[in-house]
C-alpha cells in the first residue's frame, strides 16, 4: 500500500477566523488553520502550527510544519492581518476636577492605554473658558478618534489678592 502524503508547501491552506477575532486586544491571535485538500490530516499528528507576530496589529503568520511520522511533508507560512482596535469601543473617563487640561483614563479590557504610544491627545477650550473638548486620536495598535466635552471651573483660574497692611510700631 503506497503511503499518500500531502506537500504542505503547495497545499491550499487558509486561516479560519472572523474579523472580530482578528482585532487587536493585547492577546495572542491563534486562528484555526484549514487545510483544503482531498486528504484528511490532523493537527498535532500530521502537522504542527506555530505563530509569529501574532499580538500587535499588522501582519502575523501561522507556520504549518509536517511532523516526522505524519501524512504531510514540507512547510507552509500563512499570513493573516490583525486589525487595529477602534477607539470608539474603548472607555474614556475624564476626572471631574474642573481643570482646563483634566486628567483622564482610556482603558481597553481593563488595561490603561499609554499616551504617545497608544494615542495622542489635544484640548480645545471655549472662548469664554467655561468648557473644553478633549480629543484622543489612536496610534500604534489603535485607530480612530474619541472626543469628550468637560466643564472648566472658572474659579480655578482666579488669583486671590490679599491686601497686606503694615503697621509701624513706635
Amino acid at each position: 500500500i503506497p503511503l499518500v502524503s500531502l506537500d504542505l508547501s503547495s497545499a491550499d491552506i487558509t486561516v479560519n477566523a472572523t474579523e472580530e477575532e482578528l482585532v487587536y486586544d493585547g492577546t495572542e491571535k491563534k486562528p484555526t488553520i484549514l487545510i483544503n485538500e482531498n486528504i484528511s490530516v490532523v493537527e498535532g499528528v500530521d502537522y504542527t502550527v506555530s505563530y509569529i507576530n501574532n499580538i500587535d496589529a499588522g501582519v502575523a503568520s501561522a507556520i504549518v510544519v509536517a511532523t516526522e511520522n505524519g501524512k504531510c511533508v514540507g512547510t507552509n507560512i500563512i499570513n493573516f492581518t490583525i486589525k487595529k482596535c477602534k477607539l470608539s469601543v474603548l472607555e474614556l473617563e475624564i476626572a471631574e476636577n474642573g481643570s482646563e487640561y483634566p486628567e483622564f483614563t482610556l482603558t481597553h479590557n481593563g488595561k490603561e492605554l499609554v499616551a504617545d504610544k497608544d494615542y495622542t491627545v489635544s484640548y480645545k477650550i471655549s472662548e469664554d473658558g467655561s468648557c473644553g473638548v478633549l480629543t484622543v486620536e489612536g496610534k500604534g495598535n489603535y485607530e480612530g478618534m474619541l472626543t469628550k466635552e468637560y466643564k472648566i471651573d472658572k474659579f480655578d483660574h482666579l488669583v486671590w489678592i490679599i491686601p497686606v497692611v503694615f503697621v509701624a510700631v513706635l
